[in-house]
């Protein structure tokens, strides 16, 4: 589970860094093609690291359902899919 709790956080400050990158785009006269193509080239690194973050959550989670249901199948009869993505939609947000 400590390995999942460290990857939403790496999630969610990798998110709000693409975000703030996002905000500061360089739009203006006051900036030229130099600075648009070193804005561009942060902007794909930070999209690469936001990428891999959301695949390693993505699998982290897939890994702790395949365990909660191995434990005890019986879960998959009770399980509501719905209530469990608006949950996880609340602890990523």
């Amino acid at each position: 589970m400590f390995e999942l709790d460290v990857a939403i956080q790496r999630y969610a400050e990798i998110k709000t860094e693409l975000e703030d990158h996002e905000n500061n785009e360089p739009i203006g006269v006051q900036y030229d093609k130099e600075d648009r193509c070193r804005w561009i080239h942060e902007y794909n690194n930070i999209y690469f690291h936001y990428k891999n973050a959301r695949d390693t959550l993505s699998q982290l989670l897939d890994e702790e359902l395949d365990e909660y249901f191995r434990k005890d199948p019986g879960n998959l009869t009770n399980w509501d899919k719905t209530s469990a993505c608006l949950l996880l939609k609340e602890r990523l947000d």
